[in-house]
């Protein structure tokens, strides 16, 4: 799926997420995604919701199936083709390709990340701009408040 099937699933998959928490009145709930630091992905529901297909399961080896798991999501092989491509080839290979396939798909966005926090004058113009639209909203709420109230504004 690459990186922006991934994005687009994580967001139908969080928007899905809403929906229920609304439906159950935890609208206020906060759900979140960390893929900036060191990835967590060991729940196979968002393993599999995430992949669109069953690519996670709990098996009598854990670890090495959270690992398949996880090589599965990011390269769109299944676990037959997995098992092929390291037969014979030992668990620490398997870690290490997991753990590239994973930094690989990450690292556009950490670039991202990262050169955005080194432009001080784009974060600057961000935060002003955003100041300036909450102070309008909270202006605009302030004033209706007053007329509410009947406060003169002076």
């Amino acid at each position: 799926k690459g990186v922006n099937g991934f994005a687009r699933s994580v967001r139908e998959l969080l928007a899905d997420k809403l929906k229920d928490y609304a439906a159950k009145g935890q609208a206020t709930r906060p759900l979140r995604v960390m893929i900036l630091g060191i990835p967590n992905v060991g729940k196979s529901t968002f393993i599999n919701k995430v992949a669109g297909r069953k690519a996670a399961a709990a098996g009598d080896k854990p670890g090495v199936t959270n690992l398949m798991s996880i090589y599965s999501v990011f390269t769109g092989r299944d676990y037959a083709a997995i098992e092929k491509e390291f037969a014979g080839r030992g668990y620490g290979e398997f870690k290490l390709a997991v753990a590239e396939v994973v930094k690989d798909a990450f690292a556009p966005i950490q670039a991202e990340y990262k050169r955005i926090l080194a432009d001080k004058a784009y974060l600057d113009g961000v935060l002003t701009g955003g100041a300036r639209r909450a102070a309008a909203i909270a202006d605009r709420t302030v004033t209706k408040v007053y007329k509410k109230v009947g406060f003169l504004q002076i």
